[in-house]
């Protein structure tokens, strides 16, 4: 498979957080995050709004404070026009589908969830999502769900999502023996 030379990716907090806690500790898996980092502000990138759902003190928090000061153009603002065009685009949708109750509406209608906003960001800027969310199968008008989950709103407005994994395997990122 070759890399995808010129696809943007903008990642969810969900990638880095379970790569943190689960999989790729940072004192087990150093390189994993060397890797990671040689990617932002080339084709990895880290919106604002998932910034401050990671801050905080603990190790992934330190490290991402390190990578905005050493690659600043790996943080997106959401501070854009299109940007805030497509997040009227999508909230308008959740609100109207048929497919969301007030509860999982609400959750999207928090200006400061970054869940929305990555998918107009990647909507009006042409990224591609990184995220461990999978598609609700099950969606209905007649059941209507508390849980609106990125790829299925990604889909609907045609806005490719991908696992860390796969982002991993497109981009050539492996660990050397």
């Amino acid at each position: 498979m070759s890399s995808d030379l010129g696809t943007k990716y903008l990642v969810d907090a969900n990638i880095l957080i379970s790569a943190c806690r689960k999989f790729y500790a940072f004192d087990i898996a150093p390189v994993f995050w060397e890797l990671i980092a040689s990617h932002l502000g080339v084709d990895l990138f880290i919106l604002d709004k998932v910034q401050v759902e990671l801050a905080g003190e603990d190790s992934l928090a330190q490290w991402l404070d390190k990578q905005y000061a050493r690659v600043p153009a790996c943080l997106i603002s959401t501070n854009d026009s299109s940007i805030v065009s497509s997040y009227q685009e999508i909230m308008q949708y959740v609100s109207k589908c048929g497919y969301y109750n007030p509860v999982g509406q609400q959750s999207w209608q928090d200006y400061t969830a970054a869940d929305p906003w990555l998918v107009a960001t990647a909507m009006a800027e042409g990224y591609t999502l990184i995220t461990f969310e999978k598609p609700n199968n099950n969606l209905s008008t007649n059941r209507k769900s508390k849980s609106i989950k990125i790829p299925d709103v990604a889909n609907y407005f045609g806005v490719r999502c991908s696992d860390l994994f796969e982002y991993m395997r497109r981009q050539k990122i492996c660990f050397e023996k």
